[in-house]
């Protein structure tokens, strides 16, 4: 029986981007993914850049730009209508260059399947990663000295046994992993069938006009109390997909599609359909992200609509912030308490990010829908559509997810969440924004581990431990007779006066399970 230090299941994006990250700091891993090509299903496709810096830590940003389907002239961004398409109502959406200032990556925008394409390159490079297609994992066993993973090879049903010191279920929102882990969700159904199709059309971007330049387009109807239609391009080659409420028993076809369609942009459209399917409007969060050796990640731990583009990118910082962790662990540098900061970090997070961004704005649209007509009171309705374009900018600004009151973050106080803001100063539970003038920890490293910044007087990490340390001088005025501490994953640990260093260095590796 093989061992490996870690096998992670399911090898979609949040899977390979895992193991990416335990390959980079040399984790011996095994990763069972049961298709052999990535679905050609355009999903996932706005990438902030936050997700972008994840990207350079993996070294495959430069591959996931080369591989971007539509012209960068492009807004990465969308446009909410009222009515139709052409209606004339509209104002700018979910325009996260609007944040490009506060990370080294600008975003970006391109189907899933592509940068599947860019991670699975990426591991191939890996000599610690061995990563098998076409097996399908059955089941798990563990105990207190580890897991067996039984999987089978979907060509000639053979069985393969392996065993690891932690198994990680990337497995999406169905994961087996989950189940078996015994780990329950917290399921909330919205009882509502929703149409995915992918088609071409010579005529969209003609009928789209001035708006063509934007890649989503929302749409809001009064009857569909808050629910859009929405569509967005996959490419410069007329491709796009369209999302959308429909009815539960009837037997959907292209001419559906098609008259969907022009109900939506408000004009007959051309309309020759790729790919049918339909999926459940729900929220689903893991009650638990682990238990045991057993963990779970991106949708096996949480799902929703794909409203906003938050899944693909809080899976892949559910990668980052468990990666460093398990390295930690397996290599002996903590204890095993330090996973249960992975729990508590990343699904009060998603926690937020259901309740603060995606259900409010169903909740907000459904409320506006109700109350606004052009048709009743042309100028109430003018003036909220101008209120809802400002906040839309603020939302974009909002999305700051931070690890406020994890033991992690030093000296803080209260909960983890989605709801944050931006900033350059170095606030212990937050994502530094490098700047010269406030913190800049140097280039990132692909195995990083923790960064010591400090001014004039040398810092040093307390004696005896064995977790790796950069320590970084700066001249940069928030340093001056300060220390600060990054996290491996690039969020602030601590941020304290130099005379206090010593001890609070100590006490933050101590408490968070680490040797000394």
């Amino acid at each position: 029986m093989k061992r490996y230090d870690v096998i992670i299941v399911g090898g979609g994006p949040v899977g390979i981007g895992l193991a990416i990250d335990l390959g980079q700091r040399g984790l011996k891993v095994l990763v069972l993914e049961k298709y052999a090509t990535p679905q050609l299903v355009p999903k996932g496709q706005n990438l902030t850049g936050r997700t972008m810096e994840i990207a350079a830590s993996w070294g495959v940003d430069k591959r996931l730009r080369a591989l971007r389907t539509t012209d960068r002239s492009k807004n990465t961004g969308g446009l909410v209508s009222w009515g139709t398409l052409l209606s004339g109502h509209h104002y700018e959406w979910l325009n996260r260059g609007l944040v490009s200032q506060y990370y080294d990556e600008p975003n970006e925008r391109l189907p899933q399947y592509q940068t599947e394409a860019a991670l699975r390159a990426r591991v191939a490079e890996l000599s610690c990663v061995t990563v098998l297609y076409g097996v399908e994992y059955k089941s798990v066993e563990q105990d207190h000295a580890g897991c067996r993973v039984m999987a089978v090879c979907k060509d000639d049903k053979a069985e393969q046994h392996f065993a690891a010191s932690y198994v990680v279920g990337c497995d999406g929102s169905r994961s087996s992993l989950r189940e078996d882990a015994g780990i329950t969700q917290t399921v909330d159904d919205h009882d509502k069938r929703m149409l995915l199709a992918v088609f071409r059309s010579i005529q969209l971007d003609e009928v789209l006009g001035e708006h063509r330049t934007y890649s989503i387009f929302n749409n809001l109807s009064p009857e569909l109390k808050g629910y859009w239609q929405f569509l967005g391009r996959v490419d410069d080659q007329r491709e796009w997909f369209f999302h959308a409420p429909v009815q539960i028993d009837h037997d959907y076809n292209e001419k559906d599609v098609s008259d969907l369609l022009a109900a939506v942009v408000g004009k007959s459209i051309d309309v020759e359909l790729s790919y049918l399917g339909f999926w459940d409007l729900r929220f689903a969060l893991a009650d638990s992200y682990r238990n045991k050796r057993l963990l779970i990640a991106g949708d096996a731990a949480h799902s929703h609509p794909p409203y906003g583009g938050y899944g693909i990118n809080s899976g892949l910082e559910d990668a980052r912030n468990l990666g460093w962790k398990l390295e930690a662990v397996v290599k002996g540098w903590a204890s095993e308490s330090l996973l249960d900061s992975y729990d508590f970090e990343r699904r009060n997070v998603f926690s937020s990010t259901i309740r603060d961004f995606i259900r409010k704005s169903i909740e907000s649209d459904a409320e506006f829908l109700e109350k606004f007509d052009p048709e009743q009171d042309a100028d109430a309705f003018a003036a909220e559509m101008a209120r809802r374009r400002d906040f839309s900018f603020k939302e974009v600004e909002q999305f700051a997810p931070h690890y406020t009151g994890s033991r992690l973050s030093y000296g803080t106080q209260g909960i983890p969440s989605a709801l944050g803001r931006h900033q350059f100063t170095a606030v212990p539970g937050f994502k530094l924004s490098r700047h010269p003038d406030h913190v800049d920890p140097g280039p990132i490293e692909p195995a990083g581990g923790f960064v010591l910044i400090c001014g004039s007087q040398l810092a040093e990490p307390p004696p005896g431990l064995a977790a790796p340390v950069r320590v970084v001088i700066s001249q940069a005025r928030e340093i001056r007779a300060r220390i600060v501490l990054l996290r491996p994953d690039g969020y602030v640990a601590l941020n304290e006066p130099d005379d206090r260093a010593a001890d609070a260095l100590e006490a933050y590796f101590r408490m968070n399970g680490y040797r000394l």
